[in-house]
């Protein structure tokens, strides 16, 4: 199977102006942040999808996937509201063709100060197998 290598561009689904250039260049794609899935109003969400298509431009990857203010590590992971903002991401994210998300998200994973970094690692793992990899299956 031959395989093909994509060009995409980090561009926020709603920069038009970066879209357009970007499809004018030959990009294939864009890389988008995470949150404009989830923190878009439904009308925005659909004009900024409509936008995309009419420059064929799908959003294959997203990036900061998860803010600094929902933590995955420490005493308070509150995993209802990670669930509720991932399930409306990647729902989001489907419609736009979205097929990679990167956890970069330091602020969210980040061990707080006196926590013990094996817990961390345990709940970060908790949370990718438990919420994040099912609902990224369930979208594709």
């Amino acid at each position: 199977m031959k395989k093909v290598m994509k060009i995409g561009v980090c561009r926020g689904f709603d920069d038009f102006f970066g879209i357009k250039a970007a499809a004018e260049a030959g990009a294939d794609y864009i890389e988008a942040g995470f949150a404009s899935f989830v923190n878009n109003e439904d009308a925005k969400f659909d004009f900024c999808k409509d936008y995309l298509q009419q420059y064929n431009m799908p959003c294959y990857s997203a990036n900061c996937f998860i803010p600094g203010t929902l933590k995955v590590t420490g005493e308070n992971v509150d995993y209802a509201a990670l669930d509720e903002y991932i399930s409306k991401g990647f729902a989001n994210g489907a419609k736009l063709g979205l097929k990679t998300v990167v956890f970069g998200s330091s602020g969210a994973r980040n061990v707080p100060e006196g926590f013990s970094p094996e817990k961390a690692k345990e709940q970060i793992a908790y949370f990718l197998k438990e919420y994040a990899g099912p609902r990224a299956k369930e979208h594709g």
